[in-house]
């Protein structure tokens, strides 16, 4: 019996030591090896791509002051503005301006938000509501919406007004106006 204690410790003991490092020390290792392998992987598509980015940025240059050059020509006819403080007032007067010469009654204005589009230009969007007949009011729409001055029509919602004997039509706008900075 001694002699096989012996054996079993001669074999066993060197055995169970290999199957012990192999689990807590080569198997942790080896995954390592593998997220390391990976995450080298992952950063070289990436640099790949920013060099891919680097070598046609002339080419992107020309695009954008192509387009530059497009946004200036289109915005020339767009109101500018010195102070975002005025963006409300002038909102109004192209809303009063519009609604002169129209038999109709602008009810409800309301300048909403200021939206930043470049450094260049400024959106300013409200809702109005205004009555009058049915082609009154398309005419007024129709000359509110001036796309080369940046005048915007977003959303229109006609309802009939209740219990009118002239067939007077509300109309509900979302108005947005483009303005340039000077």
């Amino acid at each position: 019996m001694a002699k096989t204690n012996k054996k079993l410790v001669t074999i066993g003991v060197p055995l169970i030591s290999f199957i012990l490092a192999f689990e807590f020390l080569y198997v942790p290792w080896q995954s390592w090896v593998e997220e390391q392998k990976s995450v080298i992987e992952r950063k070289s598509k990436v640099t790949e791509k920013q060099e891919r980015a680097i070598l046609n940025m002339p080419k992107y240059e020309k695009f954008i002051e192509g387009y530059k050059t497009d946004i200036a020509a289109v915005t020339t006819n767009f109101t500018t503005v010195e102070d975002d403080k005025e963006l409300s007032i002038r909102w109004l007067s192209v809303i009063d301006d519009s609604a002169s010469g129209y038999d109709l009654v602008v009810t409800n204005k309301i300048p909403r938000d200021k939206l930043i589009i470049s450094d260049n230009l400024v959106a300013f969007s409200g809702n109005l509501k205004a009555e009058g007949s049915a082609l009154v009011l398309l005419n007024f729409i129709s000359k509110l919406e001036d796309i080369n001055k940046g005048h915007r029509i977003k959303a229109v919602t006609f309802l009939r007004k209740p219990n009118s004997r002239n067939s007077l039509f509300i109309v509900d706008v979302e108005f947005i106006k483009v303005f340039s900075r000077a």
